[in-house]
């Protein structure tokens, strides 16, 4: 995507010291208090229910992933999860599962004792357009020392190399994983540091993590 067009969809305001970033608009300095979800497997565990109550408290805590309206059910698979974006079929060997509506993001969790509403949350940045421009707009602004940071602290750069993809594929899956990392804590907060991101790159993810709790900007 062009920047101009990148930073139209972004609904840019006037340059920080140089720099177009991306405003939530209506968003104050309150802290939203968390919600009392915590992530486990209840007891007596129905995949249904788990599922229904995941997706429950996650959209409490997470304005934005009742705007995607997704599908939650528990499955079978490697990791934490997988993502379907709307009328994504699969593969031959991994197709749609067919209880997810093409129409409709779809996620599968496969470790419900560990994942947790958050998680839920940064699988839907997959499929956000205001977080997919969040997405491009940090991928450009990084500089090549934070390249090779993000390379070095995130698993799913190595994991993409070792499953024969592309070098550019392999750090914009490294990149996603740190804006995660970042928007929902999944990265401890001295990683996130030792990225070096500038006050420029920080004002653009926290104002994607006022989006997500909001739900709107």
């Amino acid at each position: 995507m062009p920047n101009d067009e990148l930073m139209t969809g972004l609904g840019l305001r006037e340059p920080l010291n140089g720099y177009s970033v991306p405003v939530a608009v209506g968003v104050g300095s309150d802290v939203l208090s968390p919600t009392e979800a915590s992530g486990g497997v209840p007891a007596g565990f129905s995949g249904d229910k788990y599922s229904q109550d995941l997706l429950d408290k996650a959209k409490q805590e997470y304005g934005f992933i009742a705007k995607q309206n997704p599908v939650v059910q528990v499955g079978k698979g490697e990791g934490y999860a997988e993502t379907w974006p709307k009328y994504e079929p699969g593969a031959p060997e991994q197709p749609r599962p067919l209880t997810m509506a093409p129409g409709r993001v779809g996620v599968e969790v496969f470790n419900p004792q560990e994942f947790k509403p958050a998680d839920l949350a940064g699988e839907m940045l997959h499929t956000d357009p205001y977080a997919n421009m969040v997405r491009d707009y940090i991928r450009k602004s990084l500089t090549p020392q934070q390249v090779d940071a993000i390379k070095q602290a995130s698993g799913d750069y190595q994991m993409s190399i070792q499953m024969g993809l592309p070098e550019d594929r392999a750090i914009q899956n490294a990149v996603d994983s740190a804006i995660r990392g970042y928007a929902i804590g999944q990265w401890p907060a001295e990683v996130n540091a030792g990225i070096g991101y500038t006050p420029q790159q920080k004002y653009v993810m926290d104002n994607l993590v006022k989006y997500m709790k909001q739900g709107k900007l």
